[in-house]
């Protein structure tokens, strides 16, 4: 009978020693399967934030080259409405526009957009791009976004001082030692002469080809 239950429990003991096991390589399976799985799913993350940060590259740029391609239309536009040619005008204000971009380190369609501002306000087109750069500058001494800079200098060439005393209280000062019977011209003058003189760092150095324009 010890015999019998002895070899009974060693038995018993096997089955248990292969239910452990089995248990134990099933475990290993398992985990080997999660492991592959976790590894899968870290791929397909990696793969879509990829795929994300490329699309957000792409959109960011096609943003920047619609923009660019509207300022230029409407530059384009109130150029030939001024009665210049956009063919002569071309390499000018692509001298110009580069010129300014570089020197004010933003994107060529920032300017675009001022000078187009300018001729918008003035309907002056030689005129306005030579004072491109005057709007680069007061922008940058002022601290002032190139759209509020381009209203300053388009409202002074027009005539409009109330509006640049407003923006540059010491205008007034300059006005009014003109006394009341000064011409609108002479105010205009004094206006864009202060202006220069108290902002200009780049714009003398507008290219000659201006010149060629009517």
């Amino acid at each position: 009978n010890i015999i019998q239950d002895n070899n009974k429990a060693t038995a018993q003991l096997k089955e248990v020693e292969k239910s452990v096991q089995s248990l134990s390589s099933r475990a290993e399976q398992s985990n080997s399967a999660f492991s592959s799985a976790a590894n899968s799913v870290k791929g397909y993350i990696a793969a879509f934030v990829s795929i994300g940060a490329v699309t957000s590259f792409l959109k960011s740029a096609t943003e920047a080259a619609i923009e660019q391609d509207m300022a230029q239309a409407a530059l384009k536009f109130q150029v030939e409405k001024s009665g210049v040619s956009w063919n002569k005008y071309g390499v000018i204000r692509d001298a110009v526009i580069q010129r300014s971009s570089d020197y004010a380190h933003v994107q060529d369609n920032v300017v675009s957009s001022a000078l187009q501002r300018l001729i918008l306000i003035t309907g002056d087109v030689r005129g306005s791009t030579e004072n491109l750069n005057l709007v680069m500058d007061i922008a940058k001494n002022k601290h002032l976004d190139f759209a509020t800079a381009a209203d300053i200098v388009g409202k002074a060439m027009s005539g409009n001082i109330m509006f640049v005393q407003r923006m540059i209280p010491e205008i007034k000062t300059v006005v009014d030692r003109l006394g009341e019977n000064a011409t609108q011209n002479e105010k205009v003058a004094a206006t864009m002469e202060f202006l220069n003189s108290r902002f200009a760092d780049f714009s003398n150095s507008v290219p000659q080809v201006v010149n060629q324009l009517a």
